[in-house]
């Protein structure tokens, strides 16, 4: 009989489930300290589910004690359910790698025992992580599977949540009419149910998918429904979120006062409940605002809030792979010195045992004579073995380079891509040795085209090392958090640099010099911000020259915070412009061996920018070959050149 009340309670704490509402889980409280055996794990689902969105912790210690008791009585349908509640526990957190774990116990437990609803409800879990690995057929496979079996048993909170998984897989795949339906089909279940907290998770869904239609009115209107729903259920995660993007909406129609408005509150309450996607979005915003306002102070210091998301920054499977490259370049260089060692060594040996020959010559003339010469025989031999050791080894550490140059082109963009968005351009790029400190960087983000060339402290392996950081750097900041300004890529970019080679502690004084343009060719606009290095531009037969300021990105450096100044530039014009490195200026040659310098090569661009890109190139390789003649190469060297 008390199981039954129980049942009946929970049903009802579950029909009307609110994640922060206190009188739900004070009476699931009440309720667990009666409950018994089967009835207690159906409470501790209930409490983990209901602090799924808000104290996570409680949810996962809720989460665990239910596992405990329905392994130790088993009771299968209970410990299915647990572990699928763990499971989203676990991917709110952000920790895949468990919720995958829980959602395939689940699903092998309801198997075993064929748990109809939980076999369902496990599908559904699948086929949100296939979404995550971006393995989109077998997401909505999983997906569809677990829609019809819940239509099959009438489970229509079932299919209201399955709906939702569908238009999240069609709107990451940019098939967003199909999103559309699904959402809509979601949420008319959910409002026939009467789930506050499940009408208030599509609307928000709905809004942020008109965002990405473009259809701004229909985007306010669905995330102040969710806003207000969410305040009415007091489900503070979600008003933080949504807050953070009624912020991002009202910045993007130009309402920069009611855009900061949403940014802070969402920032604080972030800030509050440690959600850090909330935090990043929040300060993103106010990031670009105060940028676009050109107030840097605290345009930096929203700024430096998303660089302390380390995660969001610079990834582990960088760091492996740099480790990875530099552990094998050591290791097979302290060999070749031991290897050296050795071999020095050995021929100490053969000297002191040719004055001992001596010594002994007038005793044993002829034996000493026959000894000496098959002596030599096996000295000849050794050094023939450890010339052949060294130069293996020689050969394994320029195999080791070779292959780092293989990563560095891997990430180089190619020419036929930056060619789809600026086909006329040409590319100059000579490292000095295998691997180079310099590279270049291309993107298209939001109808922007990104594009800049880095000098990197350094060349060879270091400068590598230097360049891989720096491509990473900007993968994050442009690609990841959709930075297109740049003067703030730069300061972020230092930022990150300080960051990752601690530079404060450590005192490192590595840093990178860099020339970036943001073209806008909608609006005709060219925007550009240089670390040390510059651009040259010409339009209507003149040239201009724009330096970078004297800061580089990274090192240490008096200034507490880097400003770097933007500049833009009308291109409703034909427009030709240059960016470089110092290698070409810097380079020794010529018949008084005698640097190039930049006065050069500007008359050299000038003097050629009226021809074709192809033939620009061929002159620029001409020109650079023929002046270093029998020179050697003094630096890495990168120059681009592009018509709009």
């Amino acid at each position: 009989m008390q199981r039954f009340v129980i049942i009946i309670l929970l049903l009802l704490c579950h029909l009307s489930a609110k994640p922060q509402n206190k009188a739900v889980i004070d009476s699931l409280s009440d309720l667990l300290k009666s409950a018994k055996d089967t009835s207690k794990v159906l409470v501790l689902n209930q409490l983990a589910w209901n602090y799924r969105n808000s104290d996570l912790s409680q949810a996962v210690a809720y989460g665990e004690q239910s596992i405990a008791l329905a392994q130790s009585i088993k009771y299968h349908r209970g410990l299915a359910e647990a572990y699928n509640m763990l499971g989203v526990v676990q991917r709110n957190i952000g920790n895949y790698s468990k919720a995958t774990d829980f959602y395939f116990k689940a699903l092998q437990v309801a198997e075993q025992y064929n748990i109809t609803q939980q076999i369902s409800y496990s599908n559904l879990n699948l086929g949100d992580i296939f979404k995550y690995q971006k393995n989109y057929e077998q997401a909505v496979l999983y997906i569809n599977k677990a829609i019809q079996s819940f239509e099959n048993i009438k489970d229509q909170r079932g299919i209201g949540y399955g709906y939702i998984r569908l238009g999240e897989v069609y709107q990451e795949q940019g098939l967003y009419q199909e999103a559309l339906k699904a959402y809509e089909k979601s949420l008319e279940v959910r409002i026939s149910l009467k789930d506050k907290s499940a009408i208030e998770s599509t609307t928000n869904r709905l809004g942020n998918l008109y965002e990405l239609m473009n259809d701004y009115p229909q985007a306010i209107k669905y995330l102040t429904q969710s806003l207000e729903i969410g305040s009415e259920i007091n489900d503070l995660k979600s008003i933080a979120g949504t807050q953070a993007d009624l912020s991002r909406l009202y910045f993007k129609q130009g309402d920069d006062d009611k855009a900061i408005e949403y940014a802070e509150q969402s920032l604080e309450l972030g800030q509050k409940l440690d959600t850090r996607e909330s935090i990043k979005r929040a300060s993103q915003v106010l990031a670009e605002i105060y940028a676009k306002k050109e107030n840097y102070k605290k345009a930096y210091y929203y700024q430096s809030i998303l660089m302390e998301m380390k995660d969001s920054l610079f990834n582990q499977e960088s760091f492996i792979r740099i480790n990875n490259l530099q552990k094998n370049y050591e290791t097979q260089r302290k060999q070749a010195e031991i290897d050296l060692l050795n071999k020095d060594k050995q021929i100490q040996n053969l000297i002191l045992n040719i004055l001992i020959g001596g010594l002994l010559l007038f005793l044993f003339l002829v034996f000493a004579l026959y000894r000496i010469n098959r002596h030599r025989k096996n000295v000849n031999q050794i050094l023939n073995n450890q010339n052949k050791i060294i130069e293996k080894r020689n050969e394994d550490i320029t195999a080791s380079i070779n292959y780092a140059k293989r990563i560095q082109d891997a990430y180089l963009p190619s020419s036929e891509r930056i060619a789809k968005y600026l086909p006329e351009h040409f590319i100059f790029f000579k490292p000095r040795d295998i691997v180079s400190g310099d590279f270049y960087w291309f993107a298209e983000v939001e109808k922007k085209i990104v594009l800049a060339a880095v000098d990197c402290t350094g060349h060879g392996v270091p400068g590598a090392f230097m360049s891989l950081i720096g491509n990473n750097l900007l993968n994050q900041i442009v690609l990841n958090m959709g930075v297109t300004m740049p003067e703030v890529i730069l300061s972020a970019m230092n930022a990150g640099v300080n960051e990752v080679l601690q530079q404060k502690q450590t005192q490192n004084r590595d840093s990178m010099d860099a020339a970036l343009c943001v073209i806008d060719l909608k609006n005709k606009v060219l925007e550009f911000a240089g670390a040390k290095s510059p651009l040259l531009y010409i339009q209507n037969n003149q040239l201009y020259f724009i330096k970078g300021n004297k800061s580089t990105v990274g090192d240490i450096d008096r200034e507490e915070v880097k400003i770097f100044v933007k500049h833009t530039i009308d291109i409703s014009i034909p427009t030709t412009f240059y960016i470089f490195s110092d290698g070409f200026p810097d380079q020794f040659g010529g018949s008084e061996n005698k640097k190039f310098l930049t006065k050069n090569l500007k008359e050299l661009l000038f003097s050629i920018h009226q021809r074709p890109m192809k033939e620009q190139e061929i002159l620029v390789q001409a020109t650079f070959r023929d002046w270093i003649g029998d020179y050697s190469q003094i630096d890495d060297v990168t120059v681009i050149g592009v018509k709009v």
